[in-house]
């Protein structure tokens, strides 16, 4: 399966939502879609709604989209069950937060 990336932009928030797999095919792609879309925006929130997966190499994009942004809040939104547990697990709700 394959990841689809949304985009959405109101004054200076950005969502992205995702749908399908952030894994190490799809990470790359992830990384592009962050670098040109983070520009000229001072908060981001991540729809994980429709993510079922995420790997390792899907972590390790998000640290690095957080880490490229800086100081500007990334916040994770509608992540499930197993998204959740990964999280927890690997103590990354540390560095970005899902909220609900």
């Amino acid at each position: 399966m394959s990841l689809e990336i949304t985009k959405s932009v109101e004054g200076t928030s950005l969502t992205l939502t995702l749908n399908g797999r952030l894994d190490t095919i799809t990470s790359q792609e992830f990384d592009k879609e962050f670098a040109a879309s983070s520009l000229n925006v001072k908060d981001i929130t991540l729809d994980f709604a429709g993510l079922e997966y995420i790997s390792s190499a899907g972590l390790r994009s998000l640290l690095k989209a957080k880490r490229s942004f800086g100081d500007g809040p990334i916040k994770i939104i509608h992540a499930n069950e197993v998204i959740k547990n990964v999280f927890a697990i690997s103590h990354f709700s540390d560095h970005i937060p899902i909220e609900g």
